[in-house]
């Protein structure tokens, strides 16, 4: 399975390392993607969480923890475009509207499929 997460969860991983190995725990062998247009976005956040976040999935790529998807453009219409092939992770309620693939969110702390 391929899971590709929305910039929120990205910088959920920079707030805490635990959330990664949760995922890793829900999903067994789950690949995990990240749009480059995502770490993009972390820049024009702002604050400490987004700053860590960037560090700490730029280490996750170089160790082949997580993928990257060479990216540009609105992060939230490229989710749209690749649910086609990947199930989107987001807390985002409007943009998990726009999914009509499998999708994820989070839900009492832990990653779940949703209808």
């Amino acid at each position: 399975m391929k899971l590709l997460l929305d910039t929120n969860l990205v910088v959920e991983i920079g707030r805490r390392n635990s959330f990664l190995h949760r995922i890793q725990e829900d999903f067994p062998g789950v690949d995990i993607y990240v749009l480059e247009a995502s770490i993009d976005e972390m820049e024009y956040i702002g604050g400490n969480a987004a700053h860590a976040a960037r560090g700490i999935v730029r280490k996750l790529v170089s160790q082949g923890v997580l993928k990257i998807i060479e990216s540009e453009g609105y992060v939230d219409d490229l989710l749209v475009t690749y649910n086609e092939d990947y199930v989107v992770c987001t807390i985002d309620k409007e943009l998990l509207s726009r999914l009509k693939h499998k999708k994820c969110s989070l839900i009492q702390g832990r990653l779940q499929f949703c209808p």
